[in-house]
């Protein structure tokens, strides 16, 4: 698994601009044994399709990371950070999640440490795509929810998905 990591970052940044790390889906088939994979944060290609209303998009995505990583291997990223679609969005993905008999994991994505670093990185993403704070606008993070949240917060925003929660010491152990 390890190894695989490592050919996968190697092949993601290499023809890349620097800070930048991209690869086509074909590519992680040659190297997904020994790895888990989470499906991604809001921005990614399963989310997309789950919040522009198209399930057999979102199922056929899903169950192309599942083959790839192996159905044990491949969960279903929930998070919350309080944005206007985070409903919508972790009941859809919970709905692929359930019908293709995929696990689900609470996650965060997380940028900083706490809320009051927010303004920080807000500035340094401001630096790294050169673009003024008063022009940035989505390049920002809609909030200050993006920190390390506490296991006992974590636990709070999805107690409604106890299985979610069990999932992040499933993966935790693995590791």
């Amino acid at each position: 698994g390890y190894a695989n990591l490592c050919r996968i970052i190697t092949r993601a940044r290499r023809d890349q601009a620097k800070g930048f790390a991209a690869l086509h889906w074909r590519q992680l088939a040659d190297y997904g044994a020994g790895l888990i994979a989470l499906s991604g944060c809001a921005r990614s290609e399963l989310a997309r399709a789950v919040l522009e209303r198209k399930p057999d998009k979102a199922k056929q995505v899903a169950q192309r990371f599942a083959s790839i990583f192996g159905k044990g291997n491949f969960y279903l990223e929930l998070q919350r950070h309080y944005e206007r679609d985070d409903r919508r969005l972790n009941a859809g993905l919970v709905e692929v999640a359930r019908q293709l008999r995929l696990p689900i994991v609470a996650t965060g994505n997380t940028h900083y440490l706490t809320p009051d670093d927010a303004p920080l990185h807000d500035i340094l993403m401001c630096i790294r795509q050169r673009v003024p704070l008063t022009k940035a606008g989505t390049l920002l993070r809609g909030n200050a929810e993006y920190f390390l949240r506490s296991p006992q917060d974590v636990a709070a925003l999805f107690g409604e998905w106890p299985e979610a929660l069990h999932a992040t010491l499933d993966i935790a152990a693995r590791c």
